[in-house]
């Protein structure tokens, strides 16, 4: 059994994008893995944002990702944004931190960028700390961290002002995500 697989079907049918949307099926899939799967339990937790059961799948989902790898930051992640957002958990911008510094320490190029954003919408000083999450993500060609550098260059914000550098930040982002 791939319990990611399973997440992934579950997300695909949620979203109804690539197939119609349908809610019973996505719940099977996650309801599949949850026990074992983090994921599938922060995933149900967004399902039922609002009800009382978005707690306690969020919590299940918290204490399996306590014991288990998260080689790519992905859960870390996962967990940073709820904190950060406070949707399901009561808001903390202190634990939202520490996850996002979990997830950045695994090269997860959109917790690095979040994480980014959050300490600049939370006044954290200093600025060139904020510079070199986005410039981390950058390089690992995340689109809106490639679309921000471009933005950087062009207008000489923490850096010198170079429009053929912000040009190929612009190309870079268009290349990976065409609708940035």
């Amino acid at each position: 059994e791939y319990p990611r697989a399973a997440v992934l079907l579950g997300d695909t049918y949620l979203a109804g994008k690539v197939i119609p949307q349908d809610r019973e099926k996505a719940m099977t899939y996650y309801l599949s893995v949850a026990d074992r799967y983090p994921d599938a339990n922060f995933a149900l937790a967004r399902m039922f944002v609002g009800q009382p059961q978005a707690l306690t799948y969020f919590n299940k989902g918290f204490a399996l990702a306590k014991n288990q790898p998260d080689p790519t930051g992905g859960v870390a992640y996962e967990i940073a944004r709820e904190f950060e957002k406070g949707e399901i958990v009561a808001k903390d911008i202190t634990k939202a931190d520490e996850w996002y510094q979990r997830a950045a320490a695994a090269n997860n190029a959109a917790a690095l960028y979040d994480f980014a954003q959050m300490r600049r919408d939370n006044g954290y000083q200093p600025q060139s700390d904020i510079a070199a999450l986005v410039e981390k993500a950058a390089a690992l060609n995340y689109p809106p961290a490639l679309a921000e550098m471009g933005v950087a260059y062009d207008m000489g914000w923490n850096m010198p002002q170079d429009s053929q550098k912000a040009a190929g930040y612009f190309r870079n982002a268009m290349d990976r995500d065409p609708y940035q």
